[in-house]
């Protein structure tokens, strides 16, 4: 084909051809979850056929739900842009899933297993450069004691693959990953010669099929302007808090400068009105600084917020602030104040 391929990472294109032909969705759930043998799933039930109505169609949160044999539940869904309150909303709708799943069996103890799988198009994690992530319920004490196997999320962070020369690839699982993050970039000579997985191939050839079709490209091409509207959106409206937080920082020298005044003028001596200034451009600063902490990071504590309130220097303040707009890293910050 002359035009290349859609991104199969997109929703719909996704859900196409993995509900399509139950065997290559077997075929990648076996890899993401790394099942092999006894474990592996050999049949498989999609429970969600129908498609999205529309660009942004909220009904159907997974993009695909499946059961096996043994009435396990698989939810993968396909995130291609950031959002902020995302582990929250997995998580609610994987408690909803499991509680479903309970009401329909006969007793507890054949309550079905529930994998939540995501494949983003973004970092999730700033800790580490791992693409993938697997969440159980386990002890802090002792890490290898596992509370319960019947409700696991694995995450995979396309962005963090590094992988670029296929002829480095190995485990099915580094195939599946490669061929997501390269299906609508490298050309057909290039894609043929890296799959040599037959299932993974007759993805591809589905990709090449759906991608000739004009009906398909113009809802593809609707699609993107959809997302990159929500992301100029989101853009917009972190520009407007940056905004808020330079009129806050504005306000609070101003504010902090005229407290300053006040001090001096009482003390009467022109070094009290000097010291009154400075503490004030100070407090000013300080307070802007906590807002910004607050806001970027929820597990500041109490002592932290003192640290920081009672700081009077200036340039450690300055400093504290670039460092926030640069850096994650909580205790990098405050450690400029000790």
């Amino acid at each position: 084909m002359n035009q290349p391929c859609l991104k199969i990472t997109t929703d719909f294109i996704f859900k196409r051809i993995f509900t399509k032909k139950k065997i290559l969705l077997m075929h990648l759930l076996n890899a993401l979850l790394n099942l092999e043998g006894s474990y592996e799933i050999e049949e498989l039930d999609i429970m969600n056929l129908e498609e999205k109505e529309s660009l942004n169609d909220k009904k159907s949160v997974m993009d695909i739900r499946a059961q096996d044999k043994k009435k396990n539940i698989y939810n993968i869904e396909i995130q291609l842009q950031p959002h902020k309150a995302y582990i929250e909303r997995i998580l609610r709708y994987q408690c909803k899933n499991y509680v479903q799943s309970i009401e329909k069996q006969q007793g507890f103890h054949e309550t079905p297993s529930i994998y939540h799988i995501s494949i983003l198009d973004f970092d999730l994690f700033n800790i580490d450069d791992l693409y993938h992530h697997t969440f159980k319920l386990i002890s802090l004490q002792n890490p290898s004691l596992v509370f319960t196997n019947k409700f696991q999320f694995d995450i995979f962070e396309l962005k963090k693959f590094k992988i670029q020369d296929y002829k480095l690839l190995k485990a099915k699982l580094e195939k599946w990953i490669f061929f997501f993050k390269n299906s609508d970039t490298h050309s057909e000579t290039l894609m043929n010669s890296f799959i040599n997985d037959p299932l993974i191939k007759e993805a591809y050839e589905e990709l090449q099929v759906i991608s000739m079709d004009p009906k398909t490209r113009h809802l593809y091409d609707q699609k993107e302007k959809w997302i990159l509207a929500e992301l100029t959106k989101n853009h917009e409206r972190e520009e407007e808090k940056l905004l808020k937080f330079q009129e806050g920082l504005e306000k609070g020298k101003a504010e902090g400068i005229q407290e300053g005044l006040e001090k001096g003028i009482k003390k009467g001596k022109k070094e009290g009105l000097l010291e009154g200034i400075h503490k004030g451009k100070a407090q000013g600063k300080s307070e802007a600084l906590l807002t910004i902490l607050k806001l970027k990071f929820k597990e500041l504590s109490h002592e932290d917020e003192l640290l920081v309130k009672n700081s009077f220097d200036e340039e450690i303040i300055s400093k504290a602030m670039i460092l926030c707009m640069k850096s994650d890293n909580l205790n990098s910050i405050l450690k400029l104040f000790k």
